[in-house]
């Protein structure tokens, strides 16, 4: 019973009479929440991505080096295509 006091005031005649009804509490509204835009979803995956993105920062430089390295040797070990081409010819007119 002491429950139910609580939540509900008892009302006076005179109280209404005078002030008027109280007010009744509004019912609480669930919020509901729209689906995150595209430039939220963006600024989230930057936001889980950089703090391992700051750690190898540093090895950047290393990697860039190691690739342009790399980019090299292969330009410099493949033959040009047109000897290819040269030697196939010269394999079909002696044939």
């Amino acid at each position: 019973m002491s429950d139910k006091n609580r939540e509900e005031p008892q009302t006076d005649l005179f109280s209404q009479l005078m002030f008027g009804a109280p007010p009744k509490p509004a019912p609480k509204k669930e919020e509901i929440k729209a689906p995150p835009t595209q430039l939220e979803q963006i600024l989230t995956l930057v936001q889980t991505v950089a703090p391992t993105l700051e750690k190898l920062a540093p090895f950047m430089g290393v990697i860039t080096t190691f690739f342009t390295q790399q980019q090299k040797q292969t330009d410099t070990s493949a033959p040009p295509s047109k000897n290819i081409e040269n030697d196939e010819q010269k394999e079909s007119d002696n044939a």
